[in-house]
């Protein structure tokens, strides 16, 4: 380990400010000069220049996000944090981008209760009425996991309190996301109605700019595969291909990777496995908080780290929970911890994969943002968590190396496919089990991307 401090070390790699955590750090803008888009994404950087309002949308893996904060870290949207609000469809998502919720910023709480009661009690709201009028655009990440319900009512929010009739208020909208992953979230008993159904949707009249080229993989097999499994289709070249890349329990104890579960009460007792498998004692890296407490609880359930502490031994495999600015390692990174500091202000990483060498983290800041955009809370720790094993809807946007998926017991759609997809090559990607339900996809959805790629 070099004479760097923490903050030396966590301010070259990591900028909360900045979309995604891109940082700002030298060499940044050659960086982002020289990089190469695919046409499509060249299509969508035009269509985002403009002046209509866009949906971005296309399979994991085509590079949504990546474009997105390539715009976004644009001279001409770059701080503009108040005109051009970037808003996430959880607090997970927000908290990774450095935004805030879109529930938050239009005052939706969480849609419980009359639906008009919940459009009185924001548009009296101080912060929706000042982050709406001022805002010229609003960006909204993942906004398929918005349901049609949330989108109408923040529209007519929007429009109440900038005194517009047309959808939105007049706000430009840019939103991107895939109704192929995973669905809306629903509330009590009551499923969850798609957000291309809604008559919002209809109103906004998207420029949809469809991404058609998986940048993740380059196996043209494994993405023909992924494609049909993206649309439910499940047929003998399915049922071959994950067949064959079934692994027997005893390559399963020896496979070096991350499983990946349905369900979070697997994740834990895997982990907790071999952890204690390890010599020695864990040593544990308690999350700390500060600001107001009233946001901790909140805060603590969506950082994308264990809300109360971490538990780590020299040995443990761990996942990368954040992105570099040069991509050296990215959200889904894995690495074996080589070296831990005794004062417990970094952690060395033999990173795997296709990123080999060592990595040093120091602990990061997870700030929570309230409606007006403003800082409110934020909780600390290392940006790693145990990764013998994840749940499949934790893995959702990560890219790791070597996946090991028991689609055994999935219950929505899109599931399979996201857990599917998290590798870059097929030679990472091993299957526990699946059953006759496991490939599933919404009919409805399905016909909605048809027509999509028949324009």
């Amino acid at each position: 380990m070099s004479d760097k401090t923490l903050d030396d070390i966590m301010k070259y790699y990591w900028d909360m400010d900045s979309p995604k955590g891109f940082a700002s750090a030298p060499g940044h803008k050659k960086e982002a000069e020289s990089v190469k888009y695919t046409q499509d994404q060249e299509n969508v950087l035009t269509a985002l220049r403009g002046f209509d309002n866009v949906f971005v949308t296309g399979a994991a893996g085509t590079g949504k996000s990546y474009v997105f904060d390539k715009f976004f870290w644009s001279p001409e949207c770059r701080n503009r944090y108040d005109e051009i609000p970037i808003l996430a469809s959880t607090g997970a998502a927000a908290i990774l981008l450095g935004g805030r919720t879109f529930h938050s910023f239009f005052g939706l709480k969480n849609m419980q209760g009359p639906i008009r009661r919940i459009i009185e009690e924001a548009t009296e709201s101080r912060f929706v009425q000042r982050g709406l009028r001022e805002a010229e655009c609003v960006a909204i990440d993942e906004i398929s996991m918005l349901s049609a319900e949330t989108l109408d009512a923040a529209s007519q929010i929007a429009s109440i309190v900038r005194e517009d009739p047309n959808p939105w208020g007049g706000l430009r909208v840019l939103a991107s996301g895939d109704f192929l992953q995973l669905p809306p979230i629903s509330h009590a008993e009551q499923v969850a109605t798609w957000a291309f159904q809604g008559e919002v949707w209809k109103r906004s009249n998207f420029r949809t700019a469809l991404l058609r080229e998986v940048v993740r993989s380059k196996e043209e097999d494994f993405v023909k595969v992924l494609h049909k499994i993206r649309k439910g289709i499940y047929d003998d070249e399915i049922f071959y291909f994950l067949r064959d890349r079934m692994i027997t329990a005893e390559d399963l104890e020896q496979f070096q990777g991350t499983r990946l579960y349905p369900h979070r009460r697997s994740v834990d007792r895997i982990n907790r496995k071999y952890l204690d498998e390890l010599p020695g004692e864990p040593l544990v890296f308690e999350t700390t908080y500060d600001g107001d407490e009233r946001y901790f609880d909140r805060l603590g359930r969506n950082i994308p780290i264990p809300k109360d502490h971490l538990e780590l031994k020299v040995g443990a495999l761990v996942m990368v929970r954040i992105n570099a600015f040069d991509l050296s390692y990215v959200n889904g990174s894995l690495g074996t911890i080589v070296e831990i500091d005794p004062e417990g202000q970094w952690i060395t990483l033999q990173m795997l994969g296709g990123r080999r060498g060592e990595i040093s983290f120091g602990k990061q800041d997870f700030e929570w943002k309230n409606a007006s955009g403003k800082v409110v809370a934020r909780a600390r720790n290392f940006p790693l968590t145990l990764a013998w094993a994840s749940t499949i809807h934790k893995a959702q946007g990560a890219t790791i190396d070597n996946v090991c998926v028991d689609l055994r017991g999935v219950w929505e759609n899109g599931q399979s496919y996201v857990g599917l997809s998290r590798v870059r090559s097929v030679e990472g990607l091993k299957v526990m089990g699946w059953d006759e339900g496991s490939i599933r996809c919404d009919p409805s959805v399905v016909a909605y991307y048809d027509a999509l790629e028949d324009e």
